[in-house]
């Protein structure tokens, strides 16, 4: 038997949860604050042989980001 009020949740794309409570979480951007840091990375990979050994330490620091968003974005959930 349930003994406490119910309680409406919507998943948005504007917010992340809007709740019947007045209780509204910001939808995080964990993408857009790492962006720029990521086109850098990115543009230095380009500009490598690819298959030499400095294209894949370029690959290895363009990855780290990409598991910091992954990381980041699980560990919110």
């Amino acid at each position: 038997m349930p003994h406490a009020e119910a309680l409406a949740v919507d998943v948005l794309l504007i917010s992340f949860i809007a709740a019947s409570n007045n209780l509204c979480v910001k939808r995080p951007k964990f993408f857009i604050d790492i962006q720029r840091q990521l086109k850098l990375l990115q543009q230095r990979v380009s500009h490598k042989v690819k298959g030499s050994n400095n294209w894949r330490e370029a690959q290895k620091k363009v990855a780290k980001p990409h598991k910091h968003i992954a990381n980041t974005c699980k560990y919110f959930h």
